[in-house]
């Protein structure tokens, strides 16, 4: 549901409920009980078609990121829904996710942007993680380090404020990004944080392409040429216009062949089910009024 349909919506459902609430006041045909339920079940049902299109939204959207790697129609999808958000709500929820599709795409500098514009305050908690962590990441391939470090720093701030169930989820964000920052002193525990979130096959090329990207960087630090290669190869032949693909075919040195590391599909394992925020969950009252104060 987008904007015009949304408001379209709204407009029907106020025009029926002031008409039954004016005739009812002059004919009495129903309890004003029942009046009222009624408009509430229609404003519920308007939610949840709106609800619905996020959810399906999101689907799409990572299906098109983690699967397929179509990034171009990714980027398309997002930019539209962005456009045509319903509400202040939908529309940073995707704007949070156009500015993923413009870091998939390597468009960093845009990535960046787009996440700083981002009205916290109508996302949940929860996402603040993802606006942080992806901007850590975008930043790193910039060699920014102040505004990767800004966005680490940013990131553990918003960590205790996330309800029990995300903690692990949020702390997995942290550990990498940790990991990342400290490259250069401690390669080792950077290979242990990476394995450890990364090495587990869900079925999805992207999570693979991610894991092998890198243990690339490790290979490198070791000069370990070869198995750097290796890794970047399976990025070069199965990435597409993926970011990461990109960044290989930088790296590449050309000591295995790329043909080699086609990858067949058939081999997937099937997808591991993980904790993470529902896409439809909004920001709540004491958040939004906690921030209302910031802002005073």
């Amino acid at each position: 549901m987008n904007k015009k349909q949304y408001l379209t919506s709204l407009i029907i459902l106020a025009v029926l409920s002031v008409a039954a609430l004016v005739t009812n006041y002059f004919f009495q045909y129903a309890d004003w009980l029942i009046i009222l339920l009624g408009i509430m079940i229609g404003y519920t049902i308007v939610k949840q078609r709106i609800n619905g299109a996020v959810q399906y939204f999101s689907t799409r959207f990572n299906m098109l990121l983690d699967y397929d790697l179509d990034i171009d129609e990714a980027l398309k999808m997002a930019q539209e829904a962005f456009d045509n958000a319903p509400t202040a709500t939908h529309r940073a929820m995707y704007q949070m996710y156009l500015a993923m599709a413009f870091y998939y795409k390597g468009d960093y500098d845009q990535a960046i942007r787009t996440f700083n514009s981002i009205e916290l305050s109508r996302l949940n908690v929860v996402f603040h993680s993802l606006v942080f962590s992806f901007t850590g990441y975008a930043a790193w391939e910039l060699h920014d380090t102040e505004a990767f470090d800004s966005a680490l720093s940013r990131l553990k701030a918003s960590a205790d404020k996330v309800p029990a169930k995300y903690q692990d989820f949020v702390g997995s964000y942290v550990e990498v990004l940790e990991a990342i920052q400290n490259m250069d002193s401690s390669i080792d525990h950077y290979k242990e944080v990476i394995d450890k979130h990364f090495s587990n096959d869900d079925g999805y090329l992207a999570k693979k392409m991610n894991y092998l990207y890198r243990l690339s960087y490790y290979y490198k630090a070791i000069g370990d040429t070869e198995e750097m290669d290796k890794c970047l190869a399976f990025l070069i032949a199965n990435g597409k216009n993926q970011h990461l693909a990109l960044r290989a075919k930088e790296m590449f040195t050309g000591s295995v062949n790329v043909e080699d590391f086609v990858w067949d599909p058939t081999k997937k394992e099937e997808p591991v089910d993980n904790v993470e925020p529902e896409v439809i969950e909004e920001a709540s009252q004491e958040e939004s009024q906690d921030d209302s104060e910031k802002k005073e």
